[in-house]
């Protein structure tokens, strides 16, 4: 059916404003901050605008205004108890090979940006720093996928 509109919008028998659209991915814009970082920040956290997105492709562009210290973005399907979170108090950080990963934007040195593609069901979804000590300092932040 697309390929028949697509010809005739070609030939000029179907204006191209009828043609289906796809759906545009959905940006979500995470910013890591911590104390360094000035602006009256007072504690590590992950600020992701908007916190609500529908499912399908969503790209997050990850900024990280820190000043002293690298982070990261992980996109977890928290288990249903987020409690059982799997957690190493001597490494002081999610034991990922126990986790459901869905993306990792690897290391953001203070100051770097970047960008990562992840395309997400409807469900939630918890944005977490793995770094040490980080995700219990606050770095991590729910995301809610909707049809």
């Amino acid at each position: 059916m697309k390929r028949l509109s697509l010809f005739l919008a070609l030939v000029g028998l179907l204006p191209f404003g009828l043609l289906p659209r796809a759906h545009a991915a959905t940006v979500v814009h995470v910013t890591q901050e911590d104390p360094s970082a000035g602006h009256g920040i007072t504690r590590m956290r992950l600020v992701a605008t908007p916190h609500r997105v529908r499912a399908g492709e969503v790209v997050f562009e990850i900024r990280n205004i820190s000043k002293d210290l690298s982070h990261e973005v992980l996109v977890i399907k928290p288990p249903h108890r987020l409690r059982s979170m799997p957690y190493s108090r001597k490494q002081n950080r999610l034991i990922e090979s126990r986790i459901d990963k869905l993306a990792d934007s690897g290391d953001q040195k203070p100051g770097q940006s970047y960008t990562m593609k992840v395309d997400l069901k409807p469900g939630k979804y918890l944005l977490v720093c793995n770094k040490p000590g980080h995700y219990r300092g606050g770095m991590h932040i729910w995301l809610t996928v909707t049809r």
